[in-house]
């Protein structure tokens, strides 16, 4: 009987400990399964609120972005509205942000600051900040995909740069300026395969950084400049009986558009114009410019969403003078124009101890040999003077095709964007004798024989004659326009996150 009741209170012992444990397990699961949601859950949020200042970063670049003239606001000690750090934004769904975009650290930075949380009743906090630096966006003379050059077009003091390939013929074909392609130089390389560059003066098959980037143009400032200025073409426009700058003299009796061609109601042909001023005009899609024939000296930035086409018909230093004067103006010949800094690099396989050897060089060769100016529609001609007068000054963009005919010189930078757009010369004038042979005795440059190597080497300076310009289509690159582009070529410099405090 005592043996019986000690095996039952045994087992009851046995039993208790057993529910003891049992329970002591189920505890510590059900505690281990609540930290795990509650982690589970603040996991879910950080990452929640992490997205949500990553989206803030994108929006502050946005903001950077939206117009040329942001960046310089806040490099001012400006602010931009709702991005001073105290602005509560909810349009990311999911929680809500603060945004601070600041100068620095460097002179050519700019930080953007971004705070977010979740939208839970107890939310997580993240914060993250970029800095963005000021790039250097380059620009060249010429810059196009398909480019296409023939006869006696000439591009000086800057590069060609060819965002699909490049293809020069006739007296185009010269031992300057340096040439850049992402595909072929027809006349100089046609394979992929190594070597693609001579390491001097071409660059075949070639990315960034020898290509550079392609700009991305600040286009809305340039439509509210030339609507500020009623210059800017609109499709339709002259169907709708809209009036532009260029219909009319001004009160003053100033510069106009004479358009010569009604026939298309969306198609302005132009000739006769002198500017005395710099204007930006613009022709959206579905626009066409052509300025051809006629004295004309066209100045500022035209911008072409469409097809823009040039032919010679260069106005005469004696006609500029005299209507500036009309206009009680000074002279703009002689037309003193900067040499780019870096514009002795493209000459470097003719490039002598003697002056003349291209536009500008009063004897080298290198850096040392450059002039600081170069005159044009000047009485003199020698290594920094010529007496050809200028076509256009400035900045020539198409989005669709830019056709540059014949003769004229073009101060400035040229740009077609278009992916199937040939920038050409289509000189059509013969020379006076067969084949390609050079007859003009006003034509003297440094040009290849049929191996490419140099066949001649005259001096350049006789190329800008009176008599021999209006056979020639040149570009002469300028450096300091002042081009809007969108960001200002900005680039990450730096990323990270940082602490945050509730708000």
């Amino acid at each position: 009987m005592k043996l019986g009741n000690r095996r039952g209170q045994a087992m009851m012992g046995t039993v208790m400990v057993i529910g003891v444990v049992a329970m002591a397990f189920v505890a510590a699961v059900v505690y281990k399964n609540m930290v795990n949601s509650k982690a589970s859950v603040t996991s879910s949020k950080s990452i929640s609120s992490y997205e949500i200042a990553n989206a803030a970063i994108q929006k502050g670049i946005w903001a950077l972005n939206l117009n040329s003239d942001n960046w310089n606001t806040v490099g001012t000690a400006g602010t931009l509205a709702g991005y001073d750090g105290t602005t509560i934004f909810t349009d990311i769904p999911g929680g809500s942000y603060k945004l601070l975009i600041s100068a620095g650290p460097g002179a050519d930075d700019r930080t953007i600051t971004a705070y977010a949380k979740d939208s839970s009743p107890q939310p997580e906090y993240r914060g993250l900040k970029v800095v963005l630096t000021k790039g250097s966006t380059q620009f060249g003379p010429l810059m196009g995909y398909k480019i296409h050059l023939k006869k006696r077009a000439k591009i000086h003091w800057g590069p060609i740069y060819g965002y699909d390939e490049i293809k020069l013929e006739g007296k185009s074909k010269v031992f300057f300026p340096q040439l850049y392609s992402v595909g072929k130089i027809t006349h100089l390389d046609t394979s992929a395969a190594l070597p693609n560059t001579d390491g001097m003066r071409w660059w075949s098959f070639n990315y960034t950084p020898g290509v550079p980037s392609w700009p991305q143009l600040d286009l809305e400032y340039y439509k509210a400049l030339a609507k500020a200025s009623g210059t800017y073409y609109a499709k339709g426009d002259r169907a709708a009986g809209r009036k532009h700058q260029d219909d009319d003299k001004d009160s003053s009796g100033n510069d106009k558009l004479d358009d010569k061609d009604k026939s298309d109601d969306d198609e302005y042909a132009y000739s006769n114009i002198i500017d005395t001023r710099t204007y930006v005009r613009y022709y959206e899609e579905g626009v066409k410019a052509k300025f051809k024939g006629g004295n004309n000296l066209l100045r500022g930035v035209i911008i072409g969403l469409d097809k823009v086409e040039f032919k010679d018909g260069t106005a005469s230093v004696a006609a500029v003078n005299a209507k500036y004067a009309a206009h009680g103006l000074p002279a703009y010949y002689p037309r003193s124009v900067t040499v780019p800094a870096n514009a002795w690099k493209h000459y470097q396989k003719i490039d002598t101890a003697s002056d003349g050897d291209y536009p500008g060089d009063n004897g080298g060769p290198g850096v040392s040999g450059q002039a600081a100016t170069y005159d044009f529609g000047s009485s003199l001609t020698d290594a920094t003077h010529t007496p050809a007068p200028i076509h256009f000054e400035g900045f020539l963009y198409s989005a669709k095709q830019i056709k540059l005919h014949k003769g004229g010189v073009i101060v400035g930078v040229v740009m077609a964007a278009h992916k199937t757009t040939k920038l050409e010369d289509s000189d059509e004038d013969k020379d006076s004798g067969s084949g390609d042979k050079d007859n003009d005795a006003n034509d003297r440059d440094h040009d290849e024989d049929s191996n490419g190597n140099l066949a001649e080497h005259r001096d350049h300076a006789a190329t800008w004659s009176s008599t021999g310009r209006s056979k020639h289509m040149s570009i002469f690159f300028q450096d300091n326009l002042g081009i809007k582009v969108l960001g200002s070529g900005t680039t990450q410099k730096a990323w990270q996150e940082i602490p945050t405090t509730p708000f």
